[in-house]
C-alpha cells in the first residue's frame, strides 16, 4: 500500500514537471513569433521611401490706401414726372413778354437791380412810330405859325377838322376798349369759379386772364391816344384862330 502511494506521488510530480516544460516551450515559441513580426515590420518601415511634406499655399492679400470717393447710387424705377411748381405760360401781351428772369424767389434784391428783361421789339417799333409822328407834327406847326399864302388858312381849317375827327374816333375806340375789358374780365371770373370744380384746365383759366391783361393794355393805350388826339385838335383850333 505504501508503495502504491509513493508511485502516485511520483507520477503527479512527473506530470507537473512535464506541463511546466510544455508551457515554457509554448511561451518561447510565442515570444519568437512576436519578435519576428516586430522585426519584419520595422524593416518594412525602414525600406519605405520618405515623402516630403507638401508646402501650404501662400495667401496673398491686396492692400489700398483709405480715401474719400463717390459711390454710384442708381435707382431704377417706373413712374410719371410732374412739376413741383407748375408755371402757366400765356400768350405775349402787348409786347411785354418776359424773356429773362435774373432772380429767384427768396433772393435779396437791391435798388436799381434788373429783376427781369422784357421783349421790347414791339414797344420799340411803337416808339419809332411816335417819334416820326412827332417830327411830322412839329413840321406842320412850323408851317401853321406864320401862314404866308391864302391856301394855308384852308389847310389850317382842314387840319383842325381832321384832328377833331381823329379825337372823336379815339373817344369811340376808348369806349369799345372799355366794353372789351369788361367782357374779358367777366369771362375770366367765370373760368376762375369753375376751375376748382374741374370744368376747365389751369391753362384755359390762365389764357382768359391773359386776355384780360391784353385788353387792359389796349384800354390804357386808347386813353393815351384820346388824350393826344384832343390835344392835337385843340392846338389845331388855336392855330386856325391865329391864322
Amino acid at each position: 500500500m505504501s508503495d502504491l502511494t509513493h508511485d502516485v506521488r511520483e507520477y503527479k510530480k512527473t506530470s507537473r514537471s512535464t506541463a511546466m516544460t510544455w508551457a515554457l516551450v509554448i511561451g518561447l515559441v510565442v515570444l519568437a513569433v512576436v519578435g519576428l513580426k516586430v522585426f519584419a515590420a520595422s524593416r518594412n518601415a525602414s525600406k519605405k521611401p520618405t515623402t516630403k511634406a507638401t508646402p501650404k499655399p501662400v495667401v496673398t492679400v491686396s492692400t489700398a490706401t483709405a480715401n474719400y470717393s463717390t459711390l454710384p447710387d442708381t435707382v431704377m424705377a417706373t413712374g410719371s414726372v410732374a412739376a413741383v411748381d407748375p408755371l402757366a405760360v400765356g400768350a405775349e401781351v402787348n409786347g411785354l413778354k418776359v424773356e429773362q428772369i435774373n432772380v429767384e424767389e427768396g433772393d435779396r434784391v437791391y435798388p436799381g437791380q434788373t429783376l427781369a428783361v422784357l421783349n421790347r421789339s414791339l414797344l420799340q417799333a411803337q416808339l419809332l412810330q411816335a417819334q416820326a409822328r412827332l417830327r411830322s407834327s412839329q413840321a406842320q406847326v412850323s408851317r401853321a405859325v406864320q401862314p404866308n399864302r391864302p391856301q394855308d388858312l384852308l389847310s389850317l381849317k382842314a387840319a383842325y377838322e381832321q384832328a377833331r375827327a381823329q379825337a372823336t374816333q379815339e373817344r369811340a375806340n376808348l369806349k369799345q376798349a372799355e366794353v372789351n375789358l369788361a367782357s374779358a374780365q367777366k369771362t375770366s371770373d367765370r373760368y376762375s369759379k369753375v376751375l376748382d370744380e374741374g370744368f376747365v384746365t389751369q391753362q384755359e383759366a390762365s389764357d382768359r386772364q391773359a386776355e384780360v391783361d391784353r385788353n387792359r393794355q389796349l384800354l390804357n393805350a386808347a386813353k393815351q391816344r384820346l388824350t393826344a388826339g384832343e390835344y392835337a385838335a385843340e392846338q389845331a383850333r388855336q392855330r386856325m384862330l391865329l391864322g
